[in-house]
């Protein structure tokens, strides 16, 4: 896993303007996409699949994480991307005041690679 957050945060500094140099690493645990669900207070019908607990700086994926998976990688990416603006010093003023700097990120790594961006479009975000 140490490899793949290596490279991903290679690709991460090449496409954005974060310093890699000297990043510690995330700790990464597994969970169920319930206990995922629970955890990010999520309403409604969706699922869950990541999430970056940023006081403990650790990301928490779901149990079923597929490190050769396209999909996975790409949210790895944004849960990275979540990490770089933790251990960097920027502050919101809540989670979702972060996404907006990580949903284009996770949109250009997936075009990369041949995956449709499923997630919120540039209104939702500027909503967030």
């Amino acid at each position: 896993m140490e490899a793949l957050m290596l490279s991903l945060l290679l690709w991460i500094g090449s496409h954005s303007d974060y310093q890699i140099d000297n990043v510690e690493l995330p700790k990464i645990e597994y969970r169920t996409k319930a206990e995922l669900y629970q955890i990010a207070g999520a309403k409604g019908p969706r699922v869950v699949w990541a999430i970056y607990d940023a006081e403990n700086r650790k990301i928490l994926l779901h149990d079923g994480f597929n490190p050769n998976g396209t999909e996975d990688k790409a949210r790895m990416v944004h849960e990275l991307i979540h990490h770089l603006q933790v251990v960097s010093g920027k502050e919101f003023r809540c989670l979702q005041a972060s996404e907006p700097e990580a949903y284009p990120i996770h949109k250009l790594w997936l075009e990369q690679h041949g995956l449709p961006y499923t997630g919120p479009d540039k209104e939702e975000i500027a909503m967030m």
